[in-house]
């Protein structure tokens, strides 16, 4: 028997999805039986839903930060009725047996009541203090680390092509060796993979050139990873006004983007600094 799944997001665009399997998964990951491939602040798999004559079972996978509520109440294990509403980040989901569009009134007021909620829970927060205040002003979008990768180009000028795309596919190595101690490092040896794969396109090397796009990609994996873990926690802390762990947050999101002029980094630079006046208020 199939489920269907209604997500309704602040903006009031409404979501419909369907699943037959009585176990599924929700996530962000386009594979995942319920996909929210937009959603930043999911993980590939966020959730179990398990199916049942009562409702859906919904479990959370892993150690995520980004928890479901029900009824105001964060949770990580609970039996959530058919048609009962609950939160998972800044939307609402529901499941049924029934199409939503055959759900008369339901469907109606499902966005209002979602759209009141977050409006009131944004007010509080920034009414608390200036630094979350700044956080929940700031609807500036962050900055996407690799568009500019496809500008690369080979740079040979003393060597022939294939010796600088080894010399550029070495140094990217010796890059990412050293990500875990110096994170702009990081994007760095993207750049130089995707000039190495360049130059030995120009050497007509595939088999290199496409070595040189397979490390490229598991850089920027791990690099994406770490980057939306690392917003998504300095969020979390400034939500829990646990403002220590946020301006380490703060640093790291930093010490990875480096100098890049962007508003969003100007925007952490501004968060970090209200960070320290507000943990020097506290003696901390």
């Amino acid at each position: 028997m199939d489920t269907f799944v209604e997500i309704c997001s602040p903006d009031g665009s409404i979501l419909h999805e369907r699943f037959s399997a009585t176990e599924a998964v929700l996530g962000r990951d386009a594979l995942a039986d319920v996909a929210i491939v937009m959603a930043e602040d999911l993980a590939p798999r966020h959730l179990k839903l398990l199916t049942s004559p009562e409702g859906v079972a919904v479990e959370v996978l892993g150690a995520q930060l980004s928890l479901p509520s029900q009824n105001g109440l964060p949770f990580r294990s609970s039996l959530l009725p058919w048609g009962e509403p609950m939160l998972l980040g800044n939307r609402q989901i529901r499941f049924a047996r029934r199409p939503f569009e055959d759900a008369g009134q339901g469907r109606r007021w499902a966005v209002p009541v979602l759209l009141l909620l977050l409006a009131g829970a944004t007010w509080l927060m920034m009414m608390s203090d200036p630094a979350r205040e700044d956080a929940m002003q700031s609807r500036i979008a962050p900055l996407k680390l690799f568009e500019y990768q496809s500008k690369v180009r080979c740079t040979a000028k003393d060597a022939s092509p294939g010796e600088r795309g080894e010399a550029a596919l070495q140094a990217a190595r010796s890059k990412m060796q050293r990500y875990p101690f110096a994170a702009a490092d990081g994007l760095s040896a993207v750049a130089l993979y995707a000039e190495a794969a360049a130059c030995f396109e120009r050497a007509r090397n595939g088999a290199r050139s496409t070595l040189a796009v397979v490390e490229q990609k598991r850089a920027v994996d791990t690099i994406d990873e770490d980057y939306r873990m690392l917003r998504l926690r300095l969020m979390s802390a400034l939500e829990r006004e646990q403002y220590e762990s946020a301006r380490r947050e703060a640093l790291a999101l930093l010490a990875l983007l480096g100098n890049t002029p962007n508003a969003y980094v100007d925007w952490l630079r501004r968060v970090e600094r209200q960070l320290v006046l507000e943990l020097e208020e506290k003696g901390t």
